[in-house]
């Protein structure tokens, strides 16, 4: 009898429990390596309670990601029917040092309820590579040794079977602090025996000489599993199995030799015209192509005493043939000049990795006869990465009588500077005037190539093709419409 009644006590205590109200708080694991995420669970149960409001931190660390479930249950005990609710909240953070997730306090039916607080423990990552029979990631290297601004494609695998129930894949991608580095490609998925494999590939290159190490790789997965809350409700949550390759050495070489860039290219260089008019526009476009990286390669920049020089952003692709990294680099330049001029040969040197020489590419050499100048070519400055220095020049040297055509020149640029204050005049007086024509809207690639020719016709010229290369190259510009569709129209008609 009394095994009777004591067995009837501990059900009513039982059912008092189950019909209680609970704040519970669960984590996927209490002890994480850094860089590795946690999920957190809080879930209340009960008949009466406010919605899980949002919750952007916990204990100074951000949630990443978040996710809402809910449920009910109805059960009729002695006679008295009674509905209980469910909600969980899932959240997941990255800590990076040891915290405790304090307790959560929610009113339940009327009562405070609040769940324990969690210790989380972070712990470093080690070379270790972490795998399990369903999933691995690993990195693979082209190289382990190579010689400074020498590009290295790392490839990283993530696999698993195909079997495998994946309700959600994560995959973190590596910052390579010691280099620079960017994605080659689109991921690539294709199937190996009993096997999927997520492939993805990046070029590598080491910012400085020395030992240089590569952190390691991490991706996580998660499975459904199905999990029983205190009330019996059945919920589908993520069990994340966390993946990491391990740490790389990298030997990283300095060339003793002065060079401009690292691979094995060929040069290519040609001009539109070697014989223009006045202040016309000659084009040159400078090409390198072969094995390497030339995504920050700096270029060449001219410096042409009385020749004004634009060029636009270089133009670099590179793509992956089998295991070696080809490049593509072109850049055009720009001259205009009232006289003639050079355009000087211009050598750069590249350091061959896999034979550790050095090898001169050298563009040719161009005499540009401008149309009724009477001024001989003058020798150009061409800075490279290494030296600044006067360049080579066929044109005939400067005769004594260049001297008594100083004053033709101080001439020449009072009547320009005249010109552009009278330019400037009229296109200030015809707004005032009230003077309107009704023309069409311009691009501003034809614009520009209308200006080019008079840029040094007035300043407020040069200003606007300087703004309209600026944009041309991507930089943040204003441009009036109003004094551009005026000064197209104003030189439009002369051509």
């Amino acid at each position: 009898m009394l095994r009777i009644l004591g067995s009837l006590f501990i059900g009513l205590l039982t059912m008092n429990a189950l019909h209680a109200g609970i704040v519970e708080a669960t984590v996927d694991k209490s002890k994480v390596v850094r860089g590795d995420s946690v999920q957190l669970s809080i879930t209340v149960t009960g008949e009466e309670f406010d919605n899980l409001p949002d919750i952007p931190t916990i204990a100074g660390v951000d949630v990443l990601n978040s996710q809402r479930s809910q449920g009910s249950r109805y059960s009729y005990i002695n006679g008295e029917a009674k509905s209980e609710q469910s909600e969980t909240l899932i959240l997941e953070l990255e800590p990076d040092k040891n915290v405790t997730i304090p307790p959560f306090k929610f009113e339940v039916d009327g009562k405070m309820e609040e769940s324990e607080p969690i210790l989380i423990e972070v712990v470093e990552p080690s070379n270790q590579i972490i795998s399990t029979q369903k999933f691995s990631l690993d990195l693979e290297l082209d190289k382990k040794s190579v010689a400074l601004g020498e590009p290295i494609i790392a490839t990283v695998h993530l696999r698993e079977r195909r079997d495998a129930d994946v309700m959600r894949r994560e995959y973190q991608h590596p910052s390579f602090k010691s280099f620079f580095s960017k994605p080659i490609g689109e991921e690539k998925s294709y199937q190996v025996g009993d096997y999927v494999i997520h492939e993805l590939k990046y070029q590598l290159i080491a910012k400085t000489a020395g030992q240089l190490t590569l952190e390691p790789i991490r991706a996580k997965i998660a499975e459904p599993v199905q999990k029983r809350d205190f009330i019996g409700f059945i919920t589908t949550v993520p069990k994340w199995t966390n993946l990491s390759t391990g740490s790389r050495i990298i030997e990283v070489t300095k060339p003793q030799r002065e060079y401009d860039l690292v691979g094995k290219y060929q040069l290519h260089d040609q001009v539109d015209t070697q014989k223009v008019k006045s202040n016309k526009p000659v084009n040159l476009t400078i090409t390198l192509q072969g094995e390497g990286s030339l995504e920050d390669y700096e270029g060449i920049t001219f410096d042409i005493p009385g020749v004004t020089v634009y060029s636009d952003e270089a133009k670099v692709t590179t793509q992956l043939v089998g295991s070696t990294l080809q490049s593509h680099y072109s850049k055009n330049y720009v001259f205009i000049a009232d006289h003639n001029f050079v355009i000087p040969s211009v050598s750069i040197k590249a350091y061959d990795y896999q034979t550790h020489s050095i090898q001169t590419l050298t563009t040719k050499n161009y005499t540009i006869a401008v149309e009724g100048s009477s001024v001989q070519a003058t020798a150009p400055v061409v800075h490279t990465k290494e030296s600044v220095e006067p360049a080579k020049s066929d044109a005939p040297s400067p005769s004594k009588t260049v001297v008594w055509n100083v004053p033709a020149w101080w001439m020449l640029l009072v009547s320009f500077m005249s010109g552009g204050v009278v330019a400037l005049l009229v296109s200030r007086l015809i707004p005032a005037i009230g003077f309107k024509r009704h023309t069409k809207g311009y691009q501003e690639n034809d614009a520009l190539t209308i200006l080019y020719p008079h840029m040094h016709e007035s300043d407020e010229v040069e200003a606007m093709v300087r703004k309209l290369y600026d944009k041309r190259a991507g930089k943040k510009v204003e441009i009036d419409k109003v004094q551009l569709k005026a000064l197209v129209e104003r030189y439009r008609t002369s051509q």
